[in-house]
């Protein structure tokens, strides 16, 4: 460890700087974010084993219980995440400046961001985005050595990458990510066919059967625990609704929109990985390989480019920016091998770097800045319908009386713009008549501590709801029946 340590000191000091620079706002600036309300009340355990993510459910349930903690869970993500592109450098890098400059790279994309946003897990994607990272390590091991002896790291690599999908399903997509990037390296380095054949079918192997492997541990959890599955993986498959002809299109496109940046904030960098594959691709050529080379090298750069958001055409339909975790990966090793192909300029290249950490720092420190300004704008909200309850209903008992949160109340966020996706989100305004979510917030600010109606209770008092008037005016607090109702919005209750 210490051999380690003094060999890649500089690199681990600037990965560490490097993290700090570009997330240090949300590492420094805490702010309860959509969907961790109420995993710190109910639990995050079952719920991920529902949706299979049992991984996380492992972490959650033995190492690291209880509710998200500010500071402590982005600082452990940002540590896993600095393994995973010092890892990746190590991989793909091929040593010396090559390596600083990936893992930089790597760490200023601020895709990462999108999974910080969620406290609640991202420690957990982080490790397996670590742990998939160390699998393929161990596949190009085993590739370029062909001994019997090498049967455990098959094992080996099996195992993390099973863990890495039961964290975060997206999670699958690094070592076919990490393979597209080896093989046109060593296409780069004129390595033989075999060698490479060799990798990437190894690669193939040890995808297809972790996700075999993990489609029965899942279920089998599932079984065991009697947790039924949730529906919320359906609702992200395209090819369930709709004409596949649709959901074909929509893939399609969504997969031209993610290439080219346009999706989400932050990700308009990503369309620069262009350039290098273009350098890639003419520099090689101009050694005149033969047509099945040049054919296998194109091949390469197109699946490299479309490997982070294969999602979207795996499933049909546009997937959220947080499922995109192989985008660092593909965009830091692109800039890294088009430079190798080039040989290497390093003031320039120390200007992309310079350049992408500050783009990264922006970025990322505008999307968690709007939370804030949310979760500002949701406590000033919280404390005043509180208030107006008491003022309204004087002999109000939160223990006792149901209350029926309904309709949206659109709070204003200057600081949240398009394709932020969760980023300045409100609590009141997230879902229709959701109580729970509302509910939750309050009580993990110390709020209040409400008693939720009952669905019974909400029918009870659904053909009263057209002639209360909307939030903020005060009569939208009502005691109905002996529910109190506070409707947020001029539509609510069940159509």
């Amino acid at each position: 460890m210490d051999e380690f340590y003094k060999a890649h000191k500089s690199l681990l000091i600037g990965c560490l700087l490097a993290a700090l620079f570009v997330y240090g706002y949300p590492l420094t600036n805490f702010a309860l974010h959509i969907d961790e309300e109420n995993g710190a009340v109910f639990g995050t355990v079952f719920n991920n084993i529902s949706i299979g993510r049992w991984g996380t459910s492992l972490i959650h349930s033995t190492i690291l219980r209880g509710p998200v903690l500010p500071f402590f869970m982005p600082a452990i993500s940002l540590a896993f995440l600095v393994a995973a592109a010092i890892g990746t450098a190590k991989i793909i890098g091929n040593g010396g400046f090559s390596e600083k400059f990936l893992a930089l790279l790597y760490i200023a994309f601020p895709q990462f961001a999108y999974q910080l946003e969620f406290l609640n897990q991202t420690e957990s994607v982080a490790l397996g985005l670590l742990a998939a990272t160390v699998a393929f390590g161990c596949i190009v091991r085993t590739a370029g050595n062909a001994n019997q002896g090498n049967f455990r790291y098959y094992i080996i690599s099996v195992v993390l990458v099973v863990f890495a999908i039961s964290t975060y399903q997206s999670l699958v997509l690094i070592v076919p990510a990490l393979c597209a990037l080896s093989a046109l390296s060593l296409v780069l380095e004129d390595a033989p066919n075999r060698r490479i054949v060799r990798e990437i079918g190894i690669s193939l192997a040890v995808t297809i059967v972790s996700l075999i492997i993990y489609h029965f541990i899942t279920k089998f959890l599932q079984f065991a625990l009697h947790v039924p599955a949730s529906d919320y993986l359906d609702a992200v498959v395209g090819w369930h609704h709709g004409s596949w002809s649709h959901a074909f299109q929509n893939g399609t496109g969504s997969l031209w929109k993610d290439v080219s940046g346009g999706d989400y904030f932050g990700e308009s960098i990503y369309a620069t990985v262009f350039i290098p594959g273009i350098m890639i691709l003419v520099q090689y050529w101009k050694r005149k390989p033969s047509l099945s080379r040049k054919a296998l090298a194109f091949g390469l750069v197109l699946f490299g480019i479309a490997s982070p958001f294969a999602m979207v055409l795996l499933l049909g339909m546009q997937e959220p920016p947080r499922t995109f975790v192989a985008s660092a990966v593909i965009f830091s090793g692109f800039w890294t091998l088009g430079f190798r192909s080039i040989g290497w300029r390093k003031s320039w290249a120390w200007v992309i770097v310079a350049c992408c950490l500050l783009y990264g720092s922006f970025h990322v420190t505008r999307l968690f800045f709007a939370d804030t300004m949310a979760y500002r704008s949701d406590l000033l909200l919280g404390n005043r319908i509180v208030s107006a309850i008491y003022d309204r209903e004087p002999a109000f008992d939160e223990t006792k009386t149901p209350v029926y949160f309904c309709g949206v109340y659109a709070v204003p966020n200057f600081w949240r713009k398009n394709h932020y996706d969760v980023f300045g989100g409100s609590f009141f305004s997230w879902d229709v008549d959701d109580s729970i979510r509302i509910s939750s917030f309050l009580t993990v600010n110390g709020i209040a501590n409400v008693k939720l109606a009952t669905d019974a209770d909400k029918d009870r008092v659904q053909s009263k709801l057209p002639f209360l008037p909307a939030w903020p005016n005060p009569n939208a607090i009502s005691d109905i029946d002996g529910v109190l109702v506070v409707k947020l919005g001029p539509t609510c209750g069940n159509p």
